[in-house]
């Protein structure tokens, strides 16, 4: 008599399941900010989040254990945002998750300050185009020296260093009309070059 096997599956995960989840519950976070400063709206973030860690997943033999991760988790974000933003259903939607990110204990007049604020940051960065925001992104905002954002990216060190310069100067001129812009519909009188 031959004995009664189960054939009921493993309720354990596979070790790559488990080496996968530790690898995403240590980026998720990075990624997601990545995608938003990017411009992904954020009802497509979540979706193409996922995107990034799978295609991330799929290329890992490519990565250089010697490299940071950051770096090169960035450069296939700005790939999927770039073929995202292509695509035409990309759109800007209002952030009615900004609200999360604030912190706790301002009073209502300091949020609606920070909040304007964080807006007019957003919409300039929106206004960077995104070649130039991705280098601006990692050298500005996440401390990636410039050698490694050139491998991240695949594009030449000077290349880095020209999408820098320029992706600074839009940024700040982006800035500058925005609250030019703020201080004219706010009734004040705004002129450029001479006194008041």
């Amino acid at each position: 008599m031959v004995p009664l096997v189960s054939r009921r599956p493993s309720l354990a995960p596979s070790p790559g399941a488990v080496e996968f989840r530790d690898w995403y519950d240590a980026h998720l976070d990075y990624v997601w900010r990545s995608l938003r400063r990017l411009g992904v709206p954020p009802a497509d973030v979540a979706d193409i989040c996922h995107d990034v860690f799978v295609a991330a997943w799929r290329q890992r033999a490519e990565l250089d254990p010697a490299r940071p991760i950051k770096p090169w988790l960035f450069g296939v974000a700005f790939r999927l945002a770039a073929n995202h933003r292509r695509r035409s259903w990309f759109r800007r939607r209002s952030d009615a998750q900004l609200e999360s990110v604030l912190a706790h204990g301002l009073d209502p007049e300091q949020r609606v300050l920070l909040i304007a604020e964080l807006e007019r940051l957003d919409a300039a960065l929106g206004q960077v185009p995104l070649k130039l925001r991705g280098v601006l992104l990692l050298h500005d905002f996440d401390e990636v020296p410039p050698k490694e954002i050139a491998q991240a990216l695949g594009i030449p060190l000077k290349t880095i260093y020209s999408r820098l310069a320029a992706a600074r100067k839009r940024f700040r001129q982006a800035f500058r009309q925005s609250e030019l812009h703020d201080l004219g519909s706010s009734g004040h009188q705004v002129v450029l070059g001479g006194p008041q």
